[in-house]
């Protein structure tokens, strides 16, 4: 479903008015299109894709950001992506962000890693091997 030029046109006036979108597949596909349009609203883009309900929609808008956005933005999809509990859905947002992630500094990447597997290892022993295996790229 294409979204029509009138109805985005009137997000880029008011970006605001997304919060009153409440279907999750409309939002995720207004958030798409404010990014391509608007790049300098991709933090609250990103903020807004983080409150859909629907792990779905959610990853859809996600992935799509991936080539849009700052180290310090992807790193917050990074961190958003830690809640996505499907492995598919999780595979397939960190795949978006592999070419985006070999070029941030190993540094600022090694602190993310290591609160990451902080984070998995509460969980079980066969879940942090599967997680282990997602994060790795």
């Amino acid at each position: 479903m294409l979204i029509p030029t009138l109805i985005i046109s009137i997000f880029l006036t008011d970006p605001k008015l997304i919060c009153f979108i409440t279907d999750d597949d409309s939002r995720s596909l207004v958030l798409a299109s404010l990014a391509e349009k608007m790049p300098k609203l991709l933090p609250d883009i990103l903020a807004a894709a983080r409150q859909i309900q629907d792990a779905y929609y959610r990853v859809k808008v996600l992935a799509s950001l991936a080539d849009k956005l700052s180290p310090e933005l992807l790193l917050d999809v990074l961190t958003a992506t830690r809640q996505i509990h499907d492995y598919d859905s999780r595979a397939l947002v960190l795949a978006s962000l592999a070419k985006k992630l070999s070029q941030i500094k190993k540094p600022l990447l090694f602190s993310y890693w290591q609160d990451t597997i902080k984070i998995l290892s509460v969980g079980e022993r066969l879940s942090l091997f599967d997680d282990i295996g997602i994060y790795y790229i």
